[in-house]
């Protein structure tokens, strides 16, 4: 054992300084020159600018003349902490407004009985979403005119046979931008994907590719409008302009009733119809496992909940924290079980400062005190 402890220590000992020197080594090379003819895409090459600045105006351009927004209620927009709500709502005329603000549940029911159209239904969130675009760039990938054209073949089929292709027909959704959706780019937020396969030209699959999760929304009706952003999402809120917390499902959600929707009746119905496709049967890395209903929940049924305050090395931040405790408040006034979560061990790791003492005095301790308690 002492001499398998002397060789790890030697090793880390070895190890850990060639690593820092190699990375201060690459910041130095990078930082002042070394690397800046290597690649097109370098941040000191003007070329990534020109690149973004194209793709910028052809997003604009998707966005139809009728649907652009005055300089003034964008600015006005922008000035706000949140377009949330009534502001977002009166840009709407009333129809628009209805149908943006029903559950998917609905939406998919009022087309299925012949009293909502496709068309209807995905031009009211494409001119959701480009407002919202507008104000606070979103999209990195807009689909309006595939959209509308889809639906206009989805209403084709039910005025034709009577009935809905699936369970989703006629849905909008938006998806991150690391899906393939034929006639769309897919650039994943790197610049350097942009006019390419994967960063990689010339290869014929250019905005040709489906992502088998696409081709199951598609086949159950469902209709994709536009592509999200990736790489802002974590300093910038889809409803306001200034900084915040918001997260990728934040920004989903905000936009148009999706995968990521308002409700856990909205979840219900999308994973459920995807479950119906038996994606087992066309993607190996998918369980067989079909929707049970039988194992449903009732909505009466008292549930328990746990709550994980922190893993007993960093506490969250004060307004993490607050959210955390107003959704167990939440739990508990609903007459549910709110329990208190505990971190699991953490396992020793190579000496790397004052923190790493801290977390090594925290997993004995709580080690003594598991052997304790048992």
């Amino acid at each position: 054992m002492t001499t398998v402890s002397a060789v790890k220590t030697t090793t880390y000992a070895v190890i850990m300084p060639l690593a820092i020197l190699s990375a201060v080594f690459a910041s130095y090379w990078y930082a002042f020159g070394g690397a800046r003819n290597v690649h097109p895409f370098d941040p000191y090459h003007p070329h990534w600018q020109t690149v973004v600045s194209a793709k910028k105006a052809e997003l604009a351009a998707k966005i139809p003349q009728e649907w652009l927004l005055s300089q003034t209620v964008i600015d006005d927009a922008r000035s706000r902490r949140s377009i949330a709500g009534d502001f977002l709502d009166s840009l709407l005329d009333p129809r628009n407004r209805d149908i943006t603000t029903r559950e998917p549940a609905e939406i998919v029911h009022d087309i299925a009985s012949g009293n909502l159209s496709s068309v209807d239904v995905v031009t009211a969130f494409c001119k959701r979403a480009s407002y919202i675009h507008q104000i606070s760039p979103a999209f990195l990938e807009i689909g309006f005119d595939l959209a509308l054209a889809r639906a206009r073949e989805l209403d084709e089929y039910f005025n034709t046979h009577g009935q809905t292709v699936g369970p989703l027909h006629g849905l909008p959704i938006t998806l991150k931008d690391h899906f393939h959706i034929k006639g769309l780019e897919t650039s994943f937020g790197y610049v350097e994907w942009i006019g390419t396969f994967q960063g990689k030209k010339g290869t014929g699959k250019e905005k040709n590719v489906e992502s088998e999760l696409i081709r199951q929304l598609i086949s159950v009706g469902a209709v994709p409008i536009a592509k999200i952003t990736l790489m802002s999402y974590l300093l910038e809120g889809p409803l306001g302009a200034r900084l915040s917390c918001k997260h990728l499902e934040a920004v989903q959600s905000a936009l148009v009733v999706g995968v990521m929707g308002p409700s856990i009746s909205a979840l219900r119905l999308v994973f459920k119809s995807l479950m119906e496709t038996r994606p087992w049967e066309h993607d190996p890395s998918v369980l067989p496992i079909p929707w049970r209903s039988d194992q449903e929940v009732p909505p009466d049924a008292i549930l328990s909940f746990g709550f994980m305050e922190n893993d007993g090395v960093v506490a969250p931040h004060p307004p993490i924290a607050r959210a955390l405790e107003i959704a167990s408040s939440a739990v508990k006034n609903k007459d549910h079980s709110s329990l208190p979560g505990t971190p699991p061990l953490m396992l020793p790791t190579p000496y790397m400062g004052p923190l790493h003492v801290a977390m090594v005095a925290r997993t004995c301790t709580a080690h003594s005190n598991l052997r304790m308690n048992q």
